[in-house]
This record gives structure tokens, C-alpha cells and sequence, in this order.
């Protein structure tokens, strides 16, 4: 098949987020599986306009603020008739959605990443949320006839809860590098330092707060060897976003033996209380404080969640992340036929 992918951001943009990283792997399963496969995306400084990279045509038709109608565009003008299906974010990172299903005529798989107005509420005001209300209502009503693909059960039932059809809907869970799960064993709870991780973008709904530049020690762009070294060597990942649509930090931390002390926002899929971490309550500092100070300073406790961690994180492989987008892709070539 001919698939057209719809994403906001390429595996070499800069600005790479969590969301698109996944998109990015199931394109390249969709290659792996005999299918042809086009990016449309986002432009970025220096990138070209057309770019094969791992057998996939890249096309970069507009910067973010225009990348929607630009996408809607170059369908219309040089894709339509060498589509079979199309494989489209609902909600990424570019200023303007695709709305797909106004002018694609095959069949759309459509990734939904997470409940985006608990997010939207932190990071602008709930001045703004009527307008992104409607702008949610209008996706999920393009979109009625698409089939979802979700990263966590919580995923599923907050978009069942606002309307989408159940039987269109397909939960998968992210994976992790076989590099990253198959490393070697990690150090003891002797062997690190009291140090506190939070992985993820700056924004203020992952409730940080400035003035701490004494207190802590910020990696902007930081390397994946980096990322694992601190990850390898500290006793607690925080994850205090409201909400989170899987918590892929979470998975990257339990892998190299690290623990996790999440929002109750975080999917059960993901974080398990007393298992791979501790859940509390979003914006609850106390309880955070709590729970981190003993990963901090109970040895005993952090080996055995460390062990457990690195147990759980052993399920999220690439292999098991892409079977339900190769069996729904399958399914609609069959039907195709």
C-alpha cells in the first residue's frame, strides 16, 4: 500500500516531540512490513524541502504556523492519486490540525495522543479553553469515521468519553530502544547520587518553577547518552504533568533501574503505585516531596522498585508497540481487496 503519513515534525527536526517520535516508528514499521511510505511535515532551519531518510520520501511543505492548510494543499495537488491510506496525528505540534478526513477519500488511522485540555488549561489560562473545547469537539467530529489508535487505556476512555466510537478505537504502548532494554544491569541504590530527574520539554503545565537555578542543573538538548548516564545514576524521575497520554520518560527511567514518582494524571498502564514508582495527586507537592524523599534515602525500598522497574519496563519493546497499527493496516487491505 501507499500510505501518506501527516505529521507535524521528522525524525531530524530539531524539535523532535514524544508524540511524533511514535508516528516516526510506525512509519518505519510500515516500511519493514513492504509498504511505501511519504512524510508531509514541517519545515525547520536548514532542513530540505525533500529528503529520503530509513527508505521514506520526506516531504517538507511549510513551517508549523502554515503546515496544516499547506498539507491540505499538496494532497490535492500531488498525493491524492498515489494514496491508499493515510496515517495522520489529531492534535501535534503544528499551529493548525490537517483535518484529514475534510479532503482524504481513503481510509485515515489517526493517532490521539492524550486528553489535550487538562494540558491546554495549564499552559494558557482557562480564558482560552472555550475555544479549545471547540476546537476538540469540531477534531473528534472530522474525525468520527477514522480509526484511532491510542497509547494507554486511559487514552481510550477519555476519547470514549467524549464521543469516539469504541470499535474504532486501538490501544498501543510505546516502545523503547532494544538497546535501552537490553543494557546492562543497573548500578544500586549505593552506587548513585541523591539526584532528582524530570525529563520532557519546558512548558508551564509540567508545573516547573523559576528562581531554582541554585538548586538545579538544567541539560537543554541534552544527548541520549547523557540523558541515560543521569537516568542510570540518580534515585527518582519526576513526572508532574496533569495529564500524560502514556509517559514515555516513565518507561526510559524504569528501564535503566529508575523509579518514577508520577501524577495520578499518568496512565495505570504506564505507572504502578509501589511497583515502578508512586502516584499522587497532580499539583499535591507534599505527597511528591514525600514519596521522593524516600527513593532519596531508603536503600532497601529503592532496590527493590529499582529491580521492579526494570522488570515492568521489559514490555514496551518497538515489536509489541506497532502490532496493532500492522494488524489494522492489514485489515483495511484485506478489505481494500
Amino acid at each position: 500500500m501507499d500510505v501518506l503519513v501527516l505529521v507535524s515534525r521528522d525524525p531530524a527536526n530539531p524539535y523532535l516531540g514524544g508524540g511524533e517520535q511514535v508516528v516516526a516508528v510506525f512509519a518505519r514499521a510500515l516500511i519493514d512490513a513492504g509498504h511505501r511510505v511519504r512524510m508531509v511535515c514541517a519545515r525547520f532551519p536548514s532542513s530540505r524541502v525533500h529528503e529520503v531518510m530509513d527508505g521514506m520520501q520526506i516531504d517538507r511543505v511549510a513551517g508549523e504556523k502554515l503546515l496544516g492548510p499547506a498539507a491540505w494543499l499538496a494532497y490535492e495537488r500531488r498525493f491524492r492519486r498515489q494514496t491508499d491510506l493515510v496515517l495522520t496525528e489529531v492534535i501535534g505540534g503544528a499551529r493548525i490540525p490537517f483535518f484529514a478526513p475534510l479532503y482524504v477519500n481513503k481510509p485515515i488511522i489517526a493517532v490521539w495522543h492524550q486528553d489535550h485540555l487538562p494540558i491546554f488549561e495549564q499552559q494558557y489560562g482557562r480564558v482560552y479553553m472555550p475555544a479549545f473545547s471547540a476546537l476538540e469537539r469540531i477534531l473528534l467530529l472530522v474525525h468520527s469515521r477514522s480509526s484511532f489508535l491510542v497509547p494507554s487505556r486511559k487514552s481510550r476512555d477519555d476519547l470514549i468519553g467524549k464521543g469516539a466510537d469504541p470499535r474504532l478505537i486501538r490501544v498501543f504502548h510505546p516502545g523503547l530502544p532494544r538497546t535501552l532494554l537490553q543494557s546492562d544491569a543497573p548500578p544500586k541504590s549505593e552506587s548513585r547520587e541523591p539526584r532528582v530527574v524530570c525529563l520532557g520539554k519546558m512548558r508551564r503545565y509540567k508545573s516547573w518553577k523559576l528562581r531554582v537555578e541554585d538548586k538545579v542543573e538544567f541539560l537543554v538538548n541534552a544527548s541520549e547518552v547523557q540523558k541515560v548516564e543521569r537516568l542510570r545514576t540518580s534515585r527518582a524521575l519526576l513526572a508532574p504533568a496533569p495529564v500524560e497520554g502514556f509517559g514515555i520518560a516513565i518507561a526510559e527511567a524504569n528501564a535503566c533501574g529508575l523509579p518514577a514518582v508520577g501524577t495520578e494524571g499518568v496512565p495505570l498502564d504506564t505507572l504502578q503505585d509501589g511497583r515502578n514508582g508512586f502516584r499522587v495527586p497532580f499539583m499535591g507537592f507534599a505527597e511528591m516531596t514525600d514519596r521522593t524523599a524516600r527513593l532519596l534515602t531508603d536503600n532497601e525500598l529503592f532496590d527493590r522498585m529499582s529491580a521492579e522497574s526494570r522488570n515492568f519496563a521489559q514490555q514496551f519493546t518497538i515489536a509489541n508497540s506497532v502490532q496493532p497499527l500492522l494488524r489494522l493496516v492489514a485489515e483495511m487491505d484485506v478489505r481494500r481487496s
